[in-house]
């Protein structure tokens, strides 16, 4: 029994540089720039918290009628629905938006991405059009396709006083009416 005695083998501690690269991922300059919109909206989001909380508060602590007062008679007197509703909503926007940044920042720090270049690089890569300048040309083409529809349509509106689609629809029944003829 004493023969076959070993003591258990330590594990050796991770090397020093996956420790440190590790700890630099969350500590790095661009991760801490990148996680700063996710605290800024976590900030924002407990702030709009407090005031939400606040303003429940204060309302909760408004006088309630007395159980047996009759409802012909409006109870407070200097209640005011709409100020209450603007509110309300001012209260539901400041959440929404708080919760939107804070969304917005953890999605970008997941994401690894710092900069609106980035982020178009990113959606580039993914559709497939690594080629920024095709994309470019693609993008400035159908602008000047559709500002060309425009104004067809607008020279068509002027000249005859109809919408373009009006004018085919007259157009085509000519048309078909001379076929018909023929």
């Amino acid at each position: 029994m004493a023969a076959h005695t070993e003591e258990p083998q330590k594990q050796a501690p991770p090397p020093e540089a996956t420790q440190s690269s590790f700890r630099d991922a969350f500590t790095s300059r661009r991760s801490l720039r990148q996680f700063g919109l996710f605290f800024a909206g976590a900030t924002f989001f407990t702030g709009a918290q407090l005031l939400t909380r606040r303003a429940l508060a204060r309302r909760f602590k408004l006088p309630k009628p007395p159980f047996y007062h009759p409802s012909t008679e409006p109870y407070p007197a200097n209640a005011n629905g709409a100020m209450y509703a603007l509110e309300a909503f001012n209260l539901a926007t400041v959440n929404v938006v708080s919760a939107a940044i804070m969304l917005t920042g953890g999605a970008m720090w997941a994401t690894n991405i710092s900069t609106v270049e980035e982020l178009r690089a990113k959606t580039r890569h993914r559709v497939g059009t690594g080629d920024e300048k095709k994309s470019n040309e693609e993008i400035e083409e159908w602008i000047a396709e559709v500002l060309a529809r425009k104004d067809m349509k607008e020279a068509v509106k002027s000249a005859t006083g109809l919408k373009l689609d009006e004018f085919l629809a007259q157009h085509q029944a000519k048309a078909t009416e001379n076929e018909q003829t023929n």
